[in-house]
C-alpha cells in the first residue's frame, strides 16, 4: 500500500503469473459486486475507493501486468549492471 498502484505490475511479476491472474480475477469480481466494495481501502485526500475497473490497469489481464512487471524488473537489473561496470 505504501507505493500505491503505481507498481502493481511489478508486484504481479514478483508474485508470479498464476497469482497475478488470480489477483486480477478477484479485483474484477470485487469491482462488479458492490457488496464487496467495503473491502477496498480508501485512498487519497478524498478518501475514495478505486475499483480495478476505474484504475490505471482497468483493461489489463494478469498476464499483461506480469509481463509489464517483468520488463520493468529486467530494465532495472540491466541499468544497474551497466552502472556497476562504469563505476569499476
Amino acid at each position: 500500500m505504501a507505493i500505491g498502484d503505481k507498481y502493481d505490475h511489478l508486484n504481479c511479476f514478483l508474485a508470479g503469473k498464476e497469482k497475478a491472474r488470480r489477483a486480477v480475477a478477484i479485483a474484477k469480481e470485487t469491482a462488479r459486486n458492490p457488496a464487496l466494495h467495503k473491502h477496498i481501502e480508501l485512498r487519497g485526500k478524498k478518501e475514495k475507493r478505486v475499483l480495478f475497473t476505474e484504475g490505471p490497469h482497468k483493461y489489463k489481464s494478469g498476464e499483461e501486468l506480469f509481463a509489464a512487471g517483468q520488463s520493468l524488473f529486467s530494465r532495472s537489473i540491466l541499468a544497474t549492471g551497466r552502472a556497476d561496470r562504469k563505476a569499476s
